[in-house]
């Protein structure tokens, strides 16, 4: 997910009928929920992490999904509050984990070079490089935990796609406009928001 961007009417006026016809999609549909474990290994502030993720939570919103945040320690709680294995095994694989790193090349998920996160698709992990946020937000007009939001949503956009691909309008554009962030306009598109919907359902169902 670049941060680098020229801003584009065409594309801005898209994105933003995208945007409602997603809202008017989810609009009384059943509220879907996924579970997001933030591994944090660079011990994010917790006033920015909490505004991460309720920026996260926002984009999230108009197509009727619901995140259920843990930490490494409230998720290893509720494992064990399971009674059996299987139910502990089914939630541990449940888990949309996204990985905070201090370096590039973690876990041998390299971004490209001016990428904020890198999805493995086929999994449900994701990393995201915090100096990357932290440059980018001191660099821009966002603060760090509505950059770190938007780049969260992102790469959970790419684990529940299945896809490594970028969409021409909306969150899912290959860069980030921290412009549009702050106006709350980068949202997943009508298409998008669908699919998304979908595999969440077929999720649960497998469980």
């Amino acid at each position: 997910m670049p941060s680098r961007f020229h801003p584009v009417a065409a594309c801005a006026l898209a994105a933003g009928i995208e945007v409602l016809l997603a809202t008017a999609t989810a609009r009384g549909a059943e509220r879907l929920s996924i579970d997001c474990l933030v591994d944090d290994l660079v011990t994010v502030a917790d006033d920015t992490l909490a505004e991460a993720q309720q920026s996260a939570a926002r984009i999230f919103e108009p197509v009727a999904v619901q995140i259920v945040w843990f930490d490494t320690t409230s998720a290893l709680r509720r494992q064990k509050a399971f009674d059996d294995l299987g139910a502990q095994k089914a939630f541990v694989t449940s888990l949309y984990v996204v990985r905070l790193v201090a370096t590039d090349g973690y876990g041998g998920m390299t971004p490209s070079e001016r990428s904020l996160g890198s999805a493995a698709v086929g999994t449900r992990v994701a990393i995201i490089p915090y100096p990357r946020v932290l440059e980018l937000a001191r660099n821009g007009s966002g603060t760090v935990g509505l950059v770190l939001g938007h780049v969260i949503a992102h790469e959970l956009g790419h684990l529940l796609l299945q896809r490594a691909t970028h969409s021409a309008a909306g969150l899912m554009r290959s860069t980030l406009d921290l412009r549009l962030a702050q106006q709350g306009r980068l949202l997943f598109t009508a298409p998008e928001g669908r699919a998304i919907r979908a595999a969440i359902a077929r999720n649960a169902a497998r469980r």
